[in-house]
């Protein structure tokens, strides 16, 4: 019986052996990534204080929110369209992309021009730097696209993994210049001398780190893409147009996703933000783990014949053995390293963080499920899952943070995530399982005939 089972997994490793290899080189760019994060974590949740460190989180989601502008969706759909050997997609929608990014710098500028009024230089000097590199840092992104598409995951890999690394670099570098005494350094006691930095330039020099670095990266990948893709390259006919129309329906989810921070910052207090903050960072690891995942998977789904059972299966597998992980991690493991991480003025943190990491680990099938519904250019039924997942989003932040705060934050997440596993579900069986009974209905009817 073992002997059978053993053979059988292995005859799945072969046949799968792509998608792994593929899958490995992701996983190997997100533990880089994520382990010089948490090195960049420790250093900046220990070297700025509660303030300084929301203040960094506000610039870094109204960023995000900003990315709307620079047409995000257009990598999906650059990704899809290359694996089916449409390259010209690739230029144009990085032209595209990089015009619209403009408004996403004046958008910025204005934030500046508020803070500056109100008196908040610091928040001021943020966003103008903030909108001098946003054309760079989310306008020339879309190369991760075509590398995807391309499947040429190593390449996209070593382009990210060296951001990683070079970010890590240059804030440990802004560290150690702010270290004012060595000699009183005591190794044994972290606490002792990775005290807060009283520093309006500290702050400015790292968020000048976190957009340049990634900036400088994106030129380089567009000019070296767009010398090879000729000019003449075949453009898939619609791709275009799917991805600005699902730009506008994913623009009201991430203004969803990123609507917590923007309340608990206006509503509540700074340092509220900054314990949210280090609470979320641990889910959004495991969750981006998933994300990657479907990242890889998606040229496979863009050309398969369907969502077959034997698929869903295989994905509720996968899903469930990822989902005992990450709480055994979550109940054993991440109370002490989100210490360990953060210091002890976060230890409040630890209850929001384990909350957080149940609602990943209940929702890693739904990811992978919306990631093939994407992957078939699927207008509707994506409008449906972003749109009435997010509204519902949006009210219940909007109802439960001023009023609970952080337990408010955390559980209109959980409720989110609850309402996105309904409304995938429900669309996964209604409009892709039925379509495969349907078609082996009819192969049925044509073979008694």
């Amino acid at each position: 019986m073992c002997g059978a089972q053993a053979k059988k997994y292995f005859v799945f490793l072969k046949r799968h052996s792509a998608v792994l290899k593929s899958f490995s080189f992701i996983l190997l760019l997100r533990v880089v990534e994520r382990l010089t994060g948490f090195v960049v974590m420790f250093v900046l949740f220990r070297m700025l204080t509660k303030e300084q460190v929301s203040e960094y989180s506000y610039i870094q989601t109204v960023l995000s929110i900003c990315a709307i502008f620079a047409i995000q969706e257009f990598q999906n759909t650059v990704s899809q369209s290359v694996s089916r050997g449409f390259l010209g997609v690739y230029r144009q929608a990085s032209l595209i992309a990089l015009r619209w990014s403009l408004l996403g710098s004046l958008f910025l500028f204005g934030f500046a021009a508020w803070y500056g009024i109100a008196g908040q230089l610091r928040l001021a000097y943020g966003f103008v730097i903030a909108a001098v590199i946003f054309p760079m840092f989310h306008g020339l992104s879309h190369w991760k696209g075509l590398y995807l598409g391309e499947k040429n995951f190593s390449g996209f890999a070593l382009a990210e993994s060296t951001n990683s690394l070079i970010k890590v670099m240059f804030i440990i570098i802004v560290f150690l210049s702010y270290l004012t005494s060595f000699s009183k350094i005591d190794l044994k006691s972290t606490e002792s001398w990775m005290k807060p930095v009283e520093s309006q330039q500290a702050l400015l020099i790292i968020i000048f780190i976190y957009l340049a670095v990634p900036a400088a990266q994106n030129l380089r990948q567009s000019v070296r893409c767009f010398r090879r893709v000729s000019k003449n390259a075949p453009v898939e006919n619609g791709a275009l147009a799917y991805g600005l129309h699902a730009n506008w329906f994913s623009a009201v989810g991430t203004v969803a996703s990123n609507l917590d921070r923007v309340l608990i910052f206006t509503f509540l207090s700074s340092p509220l933000l900054a314990v949210f903050v280090a609470a979320e960072k641990f889910a959004e690891v495991l969750q981006s783990i998933v994300q990657d995942l479907g990242a890889t998977l998606a040229p496979k789904f863009a050309v398969m014949s369907g969502y077959t059972r034997s698929l869903n299966s295989k994905l509720k597998l996968f899903s469930f053995g990822m989902g005992v992980l990450i709480m055994l991690f979550t109940i054993l493991a991440l109370p002490k390293l989100l210490l360990l991480v953060f210091g002890e003025s976060y230890r409040e943190s630890i209850i929001y963080a384990q909350l957080l990491m149940g609602g990943v680990a209940l929702n890693n099938l739904t990811t992978l499920q919306f990631r093939f519904i994407r992957s078939r250019l699927d207008v509707i039924n994506f409008r449906k899952i972003l749109v009435s997942g997010s509204v519902c989003k949006i009210v219940i932040s909007a109802m439960l943070i001023p009023i609970f705060g952080l337990n408010g934050a955390i559980a209109s997440v959980l409720i989110h995530r609850a309402i996105l596993f309904v409304i995938v579900n429900n669309i996964m069986r209604k409009s892709y399982l039925n379509y495969e009974l349907e078609l082996q209905s009819k192969a049925n009817d044509v073979a008694k005939v």
